[in-house]
């Protein structure tokens, strides 16, 4: 670990102790010792992370280890983040920085089941996603836990069924508070912006666009006002 990682884990860890343990040289019955020594009995307390071996490159695998993990806790985040993930006996298994995990089988998500195992093996570790180059299949955190929490799919289902809600209200607000008629909308037929206030579908960038210019304002200044209307 180096002294930036080192001040930085310092500066924002909190009581709530991580502990990163590289098994690069004890066998599995001194790791065990050891851990059993700390008193970590919660599996959100610890995580054995693979040496790299297998690629050849041990230190390169640990400094990307590293990385990731000094970014989320440089930002104070982890929710969403993803610190590393490995391929066993045709599951997924994903771990956050705050090292919660995700086992997520191969065979819940058709492409890569469709690919074979080896090909599903052949992703890469961004800070959100997962990333397969020669699949072109990306994998966020939330997308992962959806696949084996059906219950969080109904929730996020849910949640932006809300939003959109809200967001389409206050989109009306602003617009009838400017006298603007659905139809005076330019690029926008009544039929789109009356779904769009009622929270039937998302408003997209480029709709937004053209109600900015309606309203005389730019897009960013528009969005922040449909905000400030939603509070």
């Amino acid at each position: 670990m180096d002294e930036k990682f080192r001040d930085i884990f310092r500066k924002r860890s909190t009581s709530n102790t991580r502990l990163l343990v590289i098994n690069d040289s004890f066998g599995s019955d001194t790791l065990l010792s050891r851990l059993m020594n700390l008193n970590i009995r919660s599996p959100e307390r610890f995580y054995v992370a693979e040496s790299g071996k297998q690629s050849g490159d041990v230190m390169a695998a640990v400094d990307s280890l590293l990385g990731r993990m000094s970014a989320a806790v440089a930002a104070q985040e982890s929710h969403s983040r993803i610190l590393d993930a490995r391929i066993e006996a045709g599951v997924l298994r994903v771990i956050s920085p705050s090292f919660k995990r995700l086992e997520v089988p191969i065979a819940s998500i058709p492409k890569l089941h469709e690919a074979g195992e080896a090909a599903a093996g052949k992703f890469e570790i961004d800070r959100s996603y997962l990333y397969w180059p020669d699949l072109d299949i990306h994998l966020g955190w939330e997308q992962l836990r959806q696949i084996v929490d059906p219950e969080a799919t109904r929730k996020a289902q849910r949640k932006s069924r809300e939003f959109n809600v809200r967001y389409g209200a206050a989109i009306r607000k602003l617009r009838e508070a400017a006298g603007l008629s659905l139809r005076s909308i330019a690029g926008l037929s009544d039929k789109q912006l009356r779904r769009i206030e009622r929270g039937q579908c998302r408003s997209t960038s480029k709709a937004l666009q053209k109600l900015a210019r309606a309203h005389h304002v730019e897009t960013n200044e528009y969005m922040q006002s449909v905000a400030e209307t939603m509070k």
